[in-house]
């Protein structure tokens, strides 16, 4: 399969829609906790309570459920990197 039958393979479509989700999830998570309470968390929080909560999540198995967290482990990793000036460094350094 060349470079560009990957980008049309159902399956990676559907990977990748996953991997986003978790992602938005976390992100999505965030937003609705601070605006509905006065507690302001850190944010790598929501990715965290995302990664628990699709291991919990009926009707979340297999496959879907390990790609929805790997997307909220990336946003838990870029929140990460936020806090600790990683990500400021790494554009700096370009």
């Amino acid at each position: 399969m060349d470079a560009f039958g990957k980008l049309a393979d159902p399956g990676f479509a559907r990977d990748t829609a996953l991997l986003v989700s978790g992602y938005s999830i976390a992100a999505g998570l965030g937003v609705a906790a601070e605006s509905m309470t006065d507690y302001d968390a850190p944010t790598e929080v929501y990715g965290l309570a995302t990664v628990v909560g699709a291991e919990y999540a009926p009707g979340v198995s297999g496959r879907q459920k390990r790609h929805v967290q790997l997307g909220a482990g990336a946003h838990t990793a870029l929140a990460l990197g936020e806090r600790f000036g990683v990500r400021d460094a790494v554009e700096g350094a370009m």
